[in-house]
């Protein structure tokens, strides 16, 4: 995991403009060919980096049903304001929904103490 965080500093530091690019580029990869653009699906995972400037939460998910494979991604969030309260190693339930070329966690919740 820390590995990873070397190259989120290296875009966070860059420009907002670069992590957008990053974190859309990475969206539009994983999704399956023909999936629908609107369907909403939910994940479990860990909370890596929160980027608020950015509007995004980097996570290291589990498998997602019918989705995509377990891996550390980037979300763009839906309101920074659901990212009040988390910080880096929170487990976390998300709901995101694919909006256009970019996944969007329009909620998200911590799981545990």
């Amino acid at each position: 995991m820390d590995d990873y965080l070397p190259f989120l500093q290296w875009l966070a530091k860059g420009s907002w403009r670069r992590l957008r690019a990053a974190v859309l580029a990475i969206g539009v990869c994983l999704l399956p060919f023909g999936q629908a653009f609107g369907v909403t699906f939910t994940g479990v995972g860990t909370v890596l980096s929160l980027i608020p400037s950015a509007e995004v939460i980097v996570l290291d998910h589990e498998a997602i049903e019918a989705c995509m494979p377990p891996m550390k991604m980037g979300f763009y969030v839906d309101s920074i304001d659901i990212l009040k309260g988390l910080k880096r190693g929170d487990r976390v339930r998300f709901t995101f929904t694919i909006k256009g070329p970019a996944i969007v966690i329009t909620e998200i919740t911590k799981i545990g103490g």
